[in-house]
This record gives C-alpha cells, sequence and structure tokens, in this order.
C-alpha cells in the first residue's frame, strides 16, 4: 500500500500498531510492578476470602484478546488513552511507596504481600485490622455477616479461628470479639483446624 495515495488508512494502520506495542508494554509494566511491589501476593491473598472467578483460563484469554482487538482498532485515541493509563499507574505505584505509613498498619501489611499461605482466616482479620487502623469501625453485626459470608462460599473457612486471629492482633477491644463470637454461634469448624501463617 503507497502511503501517499492513502494517508488516511497509512496512519490510522500507524495508530494500531502503535496500540498494539503499547498494550504489550503496559502489560508487561504492571505485570512488573505488582512483582516489585508484592501486589500479586496481595492479589493472591485477597482471592482467598473473594466469590471464585467462574471463568475457564480460555474465556479469560478470549476476554483479554477481544478487549486488545478493540482497543487496538481505536488507533490513535487508544494512544492516548493507554499513555495515559501507563502514567497514572506509574504514578499510584510511587505515591504508595513514598507515602509514609505508621508502623501497626506497615506490620499489618506486611505478611498480606510477602505471605502468599496465609489461610483465609488470617486473610480476613488482617484485611479487618487493616481498616480499623485506617478509621473504620465495624459493628458486631457487620464482622458476624462478613464471617457468615464467607463461610457460605468456602465451607471450610472457621468463623472461630478467624475472630481468634482478628483479636491476637490487638486492633479492636476483647468484648467486640466475644460478642461477635456470640453472634455467629457455634457454626465455625472446629477449632483444631489447623493455621497456614
Amino acid at each position: 500500500m503507497q502511503s501517499d495515495s492513502h494517508p488516511f488508512i497509512f496512519g490510522y494502520l500507524i495508530g494500531c500498531f502503535f496500540v498494539a506495542i503499547l498494550i504489550l508494554f503496559k502489560t508487561i509494566l504492571f505485570w512488573l510492578l505488582d512483582w516489585l511491589t508484592k501486589a500479586n501476593v496481595l492479589k493472591k491473598n485477597i482471592e482467598k476470602i473473594s466469590p471464585p472467578d467462574g471463568k475457564t483460563f480460555l474465556a479469560k484469554f478470549g476476554m483479554f484478546v477481544g478487549i486488545a482487538l478493540f482497543e487496538v482498532l481505536l488507533s490513535w485515541i487508544n494512544v492516548a488513552v493507554i499513555s495515559w493509563q501507563i502514567a497514572i499507574g506509574i504514578l499510584r505505584v510511587s505515591r504508595d511507596a513514598l507515602q509514609p505509613a505508621p508502623e501497626a498498619v506497615k506490620s499489618l501489611r506486611f505478611p498480606l504481600r510477602n505471605n502468599p499461605n496465609m489461610s483465609r482466616e488470617s486473610v480476613w482479620a488482617y484485611l479487618q485490622a487493616l481498616g480499623v487502623k485506617a478509621g473504620g469501625n465495624p459493628t458486631i453485626e457487620e464482622l458476624a455477616n462478613s464471617l457468615n459470608e464467607i463461610a457460605e462460599i468456602y465451607p471450610t473457612f472457621n468463623r472461630t479461628i478467624a475472630l481468634k486471629k482478628l483479636e491476637s492482633l490487638y486492633v479492636m477491644n476483647p468484648e467486640s470479639i466475644s460478642a461477635a463470637l456470640l453472634a455467629i454461634g457455634r457454626y465455625g469448624a472446629p477449632s483444631g483446624q489447623p493455621e497456614m501463617d
């Protein structure tokens, strides 16, 4: 194809090429940033108490390819959009890395970002503790509902152990933990269930 006889089509195709390169670059860059900041371990831990994703690998791959093709077809529009996404992603990671955090928050974040073998109970307890340190004040009902929702999805989730783990982090008063234990009743797994943290 002669570029001077079809300049608009040629320019559009060049834009599509740049979008494809930027998509590949963004995917690799964000994966690398997740690995460097241990965000991949954090995501893996959070997935332990999130509803399972029912999509197969092929379905996820097909969706990724479909979205990537659509983005490529947007040509130069998406060159600007992806460039902005990359800049925002780098700024977000830089801000999180440079933003000072209290020592108590750092100690709660550390296992979530560094221990991929945490139990569901421990992940729940640490996330609740971080919420409290961030200014949250969950009610007894909110704690019980959160535990019950996870137990419905994952029958092996031990609500009693999760509450005991939260109690051991010393972010809530023992009376609240005892009240939450009463609220969930005797439906937890046997208290001898081993912890993995």
